[in-house]
């Protein structure tokens, strides 16, 4: 099904909005922040995020009987790991589908339903909390590259530039991972498991760009697997074992990482 770009554009306008509008901490791990319900009600749902476990509690601002939890990777059958929420948007004529729409008693559309990857949130309200401009939404990364982790030390706001970069090393790293004795492990949805970074070994872009302005090697072999990334090469460049090891002997030299 072909993409509706329009709609994304509307649904990432009012998630930022959202946002902006106010994020509260309730006791250091809980961040919590209201949206439109399907009735209409533009703080009808409450939603609070759990920054240690990742999941998203969705309550009725109505009735607190009226709640659901999002997040449980042990429910997902996605084949690529990402974690969802059900949320509603405003409704605009000529966007939206009309199988996503919720009317009232008189038969007028109020909201519509709405589907949102868990970590464009966490990357929203990371912005927000770090005192960034928060005027658009970026490329949300998981820097484990675990991507049913959505915790809030794992998310990071970034461009598609980002993502590429942090791709090409975690794709390499995870290509010569027999060399990386202790970098990997694996989690699993309900239908599949993924191999990704160890909590304590998560890799930001922002590192690998630092990292790359300053070795020119590294980042043409950065470049060149990018290259193959974005044409879908049938045979691939990675990053060399020798690159990739002294790339990490810079992050324990920075103290990224930590023995």
């Amino acid at each position: 099904m072909a993409r509706n770009r329009v709609a994304e554009f509307h649904n990432n306008k009012y998630l930022v909005s959202i946002i902006n509008n106010g994020v509260e901490s309730c006791g250091g791990r809980f961040f919590q922040f209201n949206g439109i319900d399907r009735t209409g009600n533009p703080k009808g749902y409450i939603f609070a995020y759990d920054k240690e476990t990742g999941k998203i509690l969705r309550v009725n601002a109505d009735n607190v009987e009226d709640r659901q939890i999002f997040g449980n990777k042990e429910n997902s059958t996605d084949a690529r790991g990402y974690l969802c929420v059900e949320m509603c948007v405003p409704y605009v004529q000529g966007v939206y589908p009309a199988s996503s729409f919720y009317y009232d008693n008189n038969g007028e559309v109020v909201a519509v339903q709405y589907t949102c990857y868990i970590q464009r949130i966490v990357a929203a309200i990371k912005c927000k909390l770090e005192g960034k401009t928060l005027v658009d939404l970026g490329e949300a990364n998981h820097m484990t590259g675990n991507k049913m982790d959505n915790r809030y030390f794992n998310i990071e706001d970034g461009t598609q530039r980002d993502n590429s970069i942090h791709g090409a090393v975690f794709n390499s790293l995870l290509k010569h991972q027999r060399y990386f004795e202790g970098l990997f492990t694996t989690s699993s949805n309900k239908t599949r498991s993924f191999t990704h970074l160890v909590d304590n070994r998560y890799i930001s872009s922002s590192w690998i760009k630092e990292y790359m302005m300053s070795n020119k090697q590294f980042a043409d072999a950065v470049d060149d697997c990018r290259k193959d990334m974005r044409s879908k090469a049938v045979a691939p460049r990675y990053i060399s074992v020798y690159k990739l090891e002294t790339f990490i002997d810079w992050l324990y030299s920075k103290g990224y990482w930590t023995k």
